[in-house]
Formats: C-alpha cells, structure tokens, sequence
C-alpha cells in the first residue's frame, strides 16, 4: 500500500484488516502488530524508470515477514542487475528502510539542489538588473 502518512494510511489498514486474518501481511503503512497482522515498510526509489524497469527496493520491519513471505515476490519484481542479480535487501526492523530512502535521497538529490540554487540566483541577478535598465 501506498498511501499519504498519517489519518489515509490508518483508514487503509482499518478497512484492509476487516478482510484479513492473524498472519497475513500489509507492506507499507503503520503500526499494525496489535491487530496480529505482520508489517513491512519499504522504500521504492527509482521514480519513471524504476517504474518501468524495476526499481530498487528496501523492505524493513519483521524479517520473519519478509524472509518468509514476501522476499521470493519481491527478488522476481527488482530491477535485475547482471552481475549482481536483484537489487532488493533486507534492511533491518523498525522504520529502518525509511531511515535508509531518506538518505538515498539526501545524495541523489544532494547534487541538484546547489544547481537549483544557482539558477535562481543568476534569473534573480538578471531580473534584477533589467528591471534597474527600465527605470
């Protein structure tokens, strides 16, 4: 499931537990071990070309869930690297693989923002100085 933070993803996981049992399985979402059910989070980078490729994915939470469940899903899913096979991993409990996208996207991003910053400075300068021209 993936759905906004907050009150959405607490309505999903009340309307999708009326359908399930102890044991099965949400991927994503919030806190759901009270109700018995199994919880996986997992950062999906990879954007367009993730989308159309595979992307790179990093399940954390149970890893009885993952291990067990969802992982042969997952590896057939994945981007497929020739050398290196699929690029899914474990990456640990808790919101680890949120931790770990948040940093992936600190530096794949890390890059664009200073050139972002750039721009807006030199189309600031140059707004600046054609509106002193005008006057």
């Amino acid at each position: 499931m993936l759905v906004k933070a907050g009150a959405p993803v607490d309505q999903t996981i009340k309307t999708l537990s009326a359908y399930m049992e102890k044991g099965d399985c949400i991927i994503d979402g919030g806190n759901v071990a009270e109700l018995g059910l199994l919880y996986l989070g997992m950062g999906v980078p990879g954007g367009e070309e993730g989308a159309r490729k595979g992307p790179f994915m990093m399940p954390g939470g149970s890893f009885e869930t993952y291990n067990y469940i969802i992982e042969d899903l997952l590896l057939t899913v994945a981007a497929q690297v020739p050398d290196s096979g699929p690029c899914v991993t474990y990456i640990g409990k808790g919101g680890s693989d949120n931790f770990v996208k948040m940093l992936h996207n600190g530096i794949e991003y890390g890059d664009d923002m200073p050139l972002n910053a750039e721009a807006y400075d030199v189309l600031d300068r140059v707004y600046a100085e054609a509106n002193d021209r005008q006057h």
